[in-house]
This record gives structure tokens, sequence and C-alpha cells, in this order.
């Protein structure tokens, strides 16, 4: 195997040699000062000059990325080790202090440097700095405070918050651990974003708790919490429901409804997790499933009796296929017909009724009329219509 290359070693003995920082203010002149802060300026331009010639130079993708992600890592180190050392209980002096600093932000840089021109090597997944992790952690309380006021006064479901709230309390939580990762820092700054958004939308006829169940697909909120969350819902969806036949249909829209649901590329909460839609999708499969096997038990007498006892009867309508078409869009739209399943309904009205010019109609036409309605099937409609309401208003039934 390679020997990988080091580029921090000289910046590194400022640290780790304990020198100049354990100088004291007499020491520490101002020359010397001067003299410190120009070697290390001078070595991190060097540091970045090595990086750019490496990327060129090797032509080994593993070789490259143990190279970035291992100085990457040990930036971090670094810089944590600074960090500790400016937060120590003996205060440095105030030379040593201002030597700490400067060299805490150019650590900072060459880790930015990384992250901006080497991003394809760059580990997402790698603990942050132990000040970006502070600097999370407070975003977060701030966000959740501004937040979740707004959340609370757009009607907004307490479960679905708290699920929201689930990135941002990671980090303040995650903090004690020492594992906060960039993943889950910019996880959170995209929840973040997502959520004022949705509150920003002036939409008065919006439904805020639709519209954030379809952002946690988007973000690919793929949590443990936020499944159950999604699968206590869909529970609570089919339990309305009377029939096992109207639960299979219920999922089915579940399910058509979560397949076209938008999602973010590369964002995740947790990266090597399924997705939140498959998950979920597994989930109302499995059910569907269930109920597909316990179906028959009860289901065909039930179903099959009408036509048994009706076999050829039919409704005779004095109107074409697209004015049919047309009224059962009307009626469907308006809500006077409550069938949430389209394609069922279609196909019954298909086999149950005939028109003026029609004796067998065809779904396929019925249900090509329907999205399509003609502007003529609209007027005579509206004709016919008019006409009932003039019969009511002068005859008595």
């Amino acid at each position: 195997m390679v020997t990988v290359k080091y580029e921090l070693a000289e910046i590194g003995k400022y640290i780790s040699e304990g020198e100049p920082h354990t100088r004291t203010a007499p020491d520490f002149s101002r020359s010397d000062l001067t003299a410190a802060l120009n070697t290390i300026q001078a070595e991190v331009q060097r540091i970045k000059n090595a990086f750019t010639h490496e990327l060129f130079s090797a032509g080994d993708e593993h070789y490259l990325e143990r190279y970035f992600q291992n100085h990457q890592l040990a930036l971090i180190r670094l810089m944590d080790n600074v960090a500790h050392r400016l937060k120590a209980r003996i205060t440095p002096d105030a030379a040593t202090r201002n030597f700490l600093q400067f060299l805490y932000a150019q650590l900072d840089e060459l880790l930015t440097y990384i992250e901006r021109h080497f991003s394809q090597y760059f580990n997402l997944d790698a603990k942050a700095p132990e000040a970006y992790i502070a600097m999370a952690s407070r975003d977060a309380r701030i966000s959740i405070l501004k937040l979740h006021k707004g959340l609370l006064t757009r009607g907004v479901d307490i479960r679905l918050i708290n699920v929201l709230f689930q990135a941002a309390r990671r980090i303040i939580q995650g903090r004690l651990k020492r594992d906060i990762t960039y993943r889950s820092i910019i996880y959170r700054k995209e929840v973040q974003q997502e959520v004022l958004r949705l509150i920003a939308n002036e939409n008065v006829h919006q439904d805020m708790n639709e519209e954030l169940r379809q952002a946690l697909y988007y973000l690919n909120f793929n949590s443990a919490k936020c499944v159950s969350f999604w699968t206590a819902y869909v529970d609570a969806q089919i339990r309305e429901c009377e029939t096992s036949m109207q639960k299979v249909t219920r999922l089915s829209q579940a399910l058509k409804n979560i397949n076209q649901a938008l999602v973010k590329p590369g964002l995740a909460y947790h990266a090597n997790t399924p997705s939140l839609k498959s998950q979920v999708t597994a989930y109302i499969v499995e059910e569907m499933k269930h109920l597909e096997r316990i179906r028959p038990v009860g289901y065909r007498a039930n179903v099959q009796e009408p036509d048994t006892m009706l076999p050829q009867f039919k409704v005779k309508f004095e109107i074409s296929v697209a004015q049919l078409s047309c009224i059962l869009k009307l009626f469907l739209e308006t809500k006077l017909i409550q069938h949430e399943n389209l394609t069922e309904l279609l196909r019954v009205v298909a086999r149950s009724v005939v028109t003026k010019r029609t004796e067998e109609v065809s779904y396929d036409s019925l249900r090509a009329k329907y999205y399509n309605v003609e502007q003529g099937a609209r007027t005579t409609v509206r004709t016919l219509l008019s006409n009932m309401i003039r019969y009511m208003d002068t005859n008595q039934f």
C-alpha cells in the first residue's frame, strides 16, 4: 500500500511541542509573535499548493480519497486541540491568545479549502470541529424557538412538530457525545429552510400538515421516529374505513401519493438507511397484502350479490357519454359523490348505464371523456341543469 503523504507536520509542532503557547508574555515578544504568524501563514500557503499538486500528480482515486480525508481529520483534531487551549481554565497571556486565535483561523482556512476545492473527497460523515458543533447547537436552539410558535399558529400537529425538531435536538443533545457530523449539521439547516419556506407561504388554502408531511419525503427524513409517525398516520387513515375494500382503496391512494412525492437528491437524515419512501411503501404494501389475504372470507357474498340479483339491469340516460362524463366529474368535484376510487366508480357506471347513442358504454371511452371534458358537453349539461332548476321551481313533487 502506498504511504499517504502528510503535510501538517510543521504546523502541528506549534501545538504538540508546546511552543510558543507555553511561553509567558515577556518571553513572547512582539517580534516573536510577528515571526510566528508569518511562518504559519507561509506554511498554510505551502500546504494549499501541496494539496493542488497532489490532485494533479496522483492518478489513484483511492489514494486521493485517503490523502484528503486524512488531512481533513487531522485538521479537525488540531482545531479541537487549539480550541481546548483557548478555553483552558488558566487563561493564556494576550500574545499567546492572539497566536492561538490566528492559528485556529489558519487551520479553519485549510479545512474550508479542502471542503470547497476537493469536495468529492471531503467526508461529510466525519465529526465536525467542536467550534462548528457549538455554533450549530446555538443555531438549533434558536431555530426551535423561532419555528415552534410559527408552526403552532398554523395549526400543525404537535407530533409532526416533534419529528421536524428531531434533527435540531440531535445536534443539541449529541454535542455531549462529540458525534455530530458535517452531514447532520447540513441536514438540520435543510430542514429549517424548508419549514421556513412553508411558513412564509401565504396561501390561505394551504394544508400545512399535509405540506409538512410531504416535506418529510422531500427531505428523506428516514429516522426511526419519522417512520413510526408515518405508519401511525397510515393506520389512523385506514381505521376510518368500514370495509376491507375501502381500506385497500385508501392504501392504494396513499401508495400512489407516496410514489409521486418529490425527494431532494443526496439528502438523508441517515445516509446508510433505506429512504423514508421505501420504508413507508414497504409497510403499505404489506398491509395491502394482508387485507388481500383475508378479504375473500367475507367479501364475495357482499360484493357479488347485487350483480346476481340484477344481472341485466341498466339505467338508461337520454344524454351522451360525453355529457354523462361531465356530470360525473361535476358531482365528484363538488363532493356530491363521495367515492374515492375513480377507476372503480367509472367501471361500475360503464356496466350499469345506457346512453341515447350507446347500448354498451366503454370504460375507456367514459374515462377518456372524464379527463377531457368537451366544451359542447359542458354547454349541454349547463342547459340541462338550468332546465331542472326551472322545473323544480315551477312544479311540486
